[in-house]
Order: structure tokens, then C-alpha cells, then sequence
């Protein structure tokens, strides 16, 4: 992993309270480990989220490799908007970056491609629009309500410089379990994309299980369809 990285996510959990602004930061850290649909393992992840006052303001994600030299990151800001957070994804086998920036509700998604020059594409967030990790966020705020209905969620993807209509339903609901579907809405999309399966617990509103295409670029140059388990330090 390297000394900055054990640093950096070495420490579980843990939080700071002002007695003059009454603001409670905690930290809390979790590692998610990538296998391939051999169960080869990929890549590992390294999350590190802050939050103020149970509110997440910040959050890091370090991709390691399995010599756990670090091959990516994304770095996301949540101070403008929850589920529009401005964040920095950077590949580095690949030399690749894109991300979002936004200013209240006026924003760029950027991709910067190896050897080429940085392309921009502008927005603005409107209802259900999410981009990075900030639909996880939404999922994970609203289990209860998710569960019973389905919902359409406008994807920003800065890789494609455009927005995608998805539709998220439940698949099976359980004590310990809700699995949810995620899919591209319009039928020819569909044909042509893989569908996103989410495994949370709805009692500690925890990601548990991810299927479905990475976002990290393995060493053979193909985005690979994964099956991504997140560990837990309780």
C-alpha cells in the first residue's frame, strides 16, 4: 500500500466535536476488494469519507492494483451539492481524467484523454441529475423509499460528455439485503449496455456488493464487468 497511503486510510473512524459551533466531524474508512468474473482479483479501494454533522462533505477513493501500488483516484467535494458533487477522477495507466465542476448550479463535466487537450461540455443540475459517487449517496439516504417504487436518475457521464436516463427498481428486499437494478432506460441503450447490480444493508445504509462494468481501465486496456465486495471495519 505505501506510508502516505497507510496515513492516509489507516485510521477506522473517528470524530471531532466543537463545543463552540457544535460541529461533528467524523471520519470513517471502508476497502472494497474487485474480482473478475473468474473471481481474479483486479484491483482493491481505499474510501475515506468526511462528513460534518452526519452531512459528507468530502470523500477520497485510492484504487490500488494487487502489488497495492496505486493506479487511481477520485477525489469529490460535496460542499456545493450532494449528488452533484465536484470531483476529479484521474486514471493513471491510462492517463486519463474527467470530472465535474460546478458553481451552485452551473457546471462543466471535462474529460482530458492521453495526448489530448482538455474537452468541456456545460450543464446545469437539474431534478435527479447525479454525477460521481452522489447517486450511491441518494441510494443510501433513500433505502426505505427506494424499495417500494422505482426512480429515474439523469447520469452525468463525463467520459461521454453527455447525460444518461437510467432506471433504478428494486430486485429483491430481505432483513439483511436490498438488491437494486440499474439500467439504461431508453430499450435501444439497453441492447447495447450492461445493467448495474447494488447490494446494500438497509440497517447500517451500507454498499455491500457492486456488479457490474469498472471504471478503472485493467492492465489487458478493457473495462472489465466486476463483482466489487466492500469490507467494513465493524
Amino acid at each position: 500500500m505505501g506510508f502516505s497511503c497507510f496515513l492516509l486510510f489507516g485510521v477506522q473512524g473517528f470524530s471531532i466535536e466543537s463545543e463552540a459551533n457544535q460541529e461533528k466531524l467524523s471520519i470513517e474508512t471502508f476497502e472494497a476488494v474487485a474480482y473478475s468474473t473468474e473471481d481474479k482479483i483486479l484491483y482493491r479501494e481505499l474510501h475515506r469519507i468526511q462528513r460534518k454533522n452526519q452531512r459528507i462533505i468530502h470523500s477520497e477513493t485510492l484504487y490500488l492494483n494487487p502489488e497495492g501500488e496505486k493506479i487511481a483516484e477520485m477525489i469529490s467535494d460535496y460542499s456545493n451539492n450532494i449528488h452533484v458533487p465536484n470531483y476529479r477522477f484521474r486514471d493513471d495507466l491510462q492517463d486519463y481524467e474527467d470530472g465535474v465542476e460546478c458553481h451552485h448550479k452551473e457546471c462543466v463535466m471535462y474529460r482530458i484523454e492521453s495526448g489530448s487537450k482538455k474537452e468541456i461540455q456545460e450543464f446545469s443540475i437539474a431534478d435527479r441529475f447525479f454525477a460521481g459517487q452522489g447517486w450511491h449517496h441518494y441510494i443510501r439516504e433513500n433505502l426505505e423509499l427506494l424499495k417500494d417504487q422505482q426512480a429515474t436518475m439523469n447520469l452525468i457521464l463525463p467520459g461521454r460528455l453527455d447525460d444518461f436516463r437510467l432506471q433504478l427498481e428494486t430486485e429483491g428486499v430481505s432483513e439483511k439485503k436490498i438488491r437494486f437494478k440499474l439500467e439504461f432506460e431508453h430499450w435501444l441503450l439497453k441492447l447495447f449496455t450492461p445493467v448495474l447490480y447494488l447490494t446494500y444493508d438497509p440497517k447500517k445504509r451500507r454498499l455491500m456488493e457492486y456488479r457490474g462494468p469498472s471504471n478503472i481501465n485493467t492492465e489487458d486496456n478493457e473495462f472489465k464487468e466486476v463483482r466489487i465486495i466492500y469490507q467494513y471495519p465493524d
